[in-house]
This record gives C-alpha cells, sequence and structure tokens, in this order.
C-alpha cells in the first residue's frame, strides 16, 4: 500500500476511542503535516484500522491493552495485523501489562510482537520511552488526532496540554474513590474536533511520555509511560513475555 493510502484514512466512529474500524482510501491531496514515522497502526481482518500504536523497537509496537478484544469482548486473532509505514506485519504475540483488566484502564496498555523485524529507516523510526514523568499541570506536549472533513479524515500532531486530573471527565474512579492511583495523566487536546485514537502517544521531544486510553469530548486520559517502562525493558530485552492467547 502506498504511503498516501495510510494518510487518506476515512475515519469511521472514532470519537470515544471505539474500537471501531477505519477504512482506508485513496487521496490525491492531503493537508500539510509532520512525518510521523513512529506511529503505526493494529488493522482487522479486512484492513480496517482497529487502534495506533508506537514503534519502540524493531520487534514491538506499544498500543493499548484493551485494543485486543473486538467490541464484544472476544479477544483479536491472529487475522489481524500491524500496519508499519507501508508494510503489514503479522502479529506473534499480544502482551497487554500483567495487571491489566478488561473494562478498566488503570494498567490498559500492551505489546504487539510482530513476526519479522520493523525496517527502520526515513519511513519508519523509533519514539523513545520517557524513563522520568517530567509532566506538570500546564506543560504542553504533543498528541496525534484525526481531523474529519466531508469527504475525508487524515491523522496529524496537535499540542496537548496537561490538566488537573480532577479535571478528567472519564476519569475512572476505583472502589476508595481514587483517581487510578499515580499511573494516568489528563490531557486535553487545544484543537476542537481533533480525535484521539486509543493507543495514540502523548510526546514530546522525541520521547513518549502517554499512551491512549480513554477519551471524551476533548479530554484523554494516558497512561504514564514512566509506570510502565520497567516492564516493558522486561519483555524487550530480557525475553520475559506471556502469549496472551495461553
Amino acid at each position: 500500500m502506498a504511503r498516501r493510502a495510510v494518510w487518506g484514512l476515512l475515519l469511521l466512529n472514532i470519537h470515544g476511542l471505539s474500537a471501531s474500524h477505519l477504512d482506508f482510501t485513496r487521496s490525491r491531496s492531503r493537508p500539510k503535516q509532520p512525518r510521523l514515522t513512529f506511529v503505526a497502526f493494529l488493522t482487522s481482518q479486512d484492513g480496517g484500522v482497529v487502534c495506533s500504536g508506537t514503534v519502540i523497537h524493531e520487534s514491538f509496537v506499544l498500543t493499548a491493552a484493551a485494543c485486543f478484544h473486538t467490541d464484544t469482548g472476544d479477544m483479536i486473532s491472529y487475522q489481524h495485523k500491524v500496519l508499519v509505514g507501508d508494510e503489514y506485519k503479522a502479529i506473534r504475540q499480544l502482551v497487554p501489562h500483567p495487571s491489566y483488566r478488561l473494562q478498566r484502564t488503570f494498567f490498559d496498555v500492551g505489546l504487539i510482537k510482530v513476526s519479522t523485524a520493523i525496517r527502520l529507516g526515513a519511513a519508519v523510526s523509533l519514539i523513545k520511552m520517557a524513563a522520568v514523568e517530567q509532566m506538570e499541570v500546564g506543560d504542553m506536549m504533543k498528541t496525534t488526532c484525526w481531523i474529519m472533513d466531508a469527504s475525508r479524515s487524515w491523522l496529524k500532531q496537535e499540542r496537548s496540554h496537561i490538566v488537573m486530573r480532577s479535571l478528567c471527565k472519564n476519569a475512572p474512579i476505583s472502589a476508595l474513590g481514587l483517581f487510578g492511583a499515580n499511573t494516568m495523566v489528563c490531557a486535553i487536546v487545544q484543537r476542537n474536533k481533533c480525535y484521539v485514537n486509543r493507543g495514540s502517544p502523548l510526546y514530546d521531544g522525541g520521547k513518549q511520555y502517554g499512551v491512549a486510553v480513554k477519551n471524551i469530548e476533548d479530554h484523554t486520559t494516558y497512561i504514564k509511560v514512566s509506570k510502565i517502562r520497567p516492564w516493558i525493558i522486561n519483555i524487550l530485552y530480557k525475553n520475559y513475555t506471556q502469549d496472551f492467547w495461553e
């Protein structure tokens, strides 16, 4: 598939971070935008995009663990693939965070291991994982989101600022009334009607600070990468994996 097909994705019901599919369409032109070479997509059996993700290793993509389920709660199949640059990659393993539970967002993150190594270069690059939080209320970050018009939709980079967690309309509340312990951060996209997809990154300066897990209106909840980085390192470099289908 040509790269222009990726940027000409037709967006369907992306608002609310549902697992609704995005269908590929070709467009003769697209708005000018930065090259988001570290962004990948989990795609369904029919080629529609289910979730976004980021390339953090030549064999792994980071995304939300809820993407490993269908709308009915069933597990996705090996027929799903990962679109990286111009290539579709078969899935070798799905590795959710060990503390992830369906319908809870506190540790809604997972890794997709692809069957063959991702070719890095001008079209595809890695994004670094932030080792420390370095986020305060009012800080301006970046995220990826979808813009829609009457005929097409496209992915773009947009500014997003950190807000108080108590202001996040989609903050999950535990039995103790606490906001997701200290694993989450809330941010608001500065541009109206730019919809953040599940698995999209919160990033700045070439480092990823968050993974989008839930969205209501312009408020998006992200899992802090610094809180899950030790687990990711174990997966990537110590080969400690448990297959999602096991």
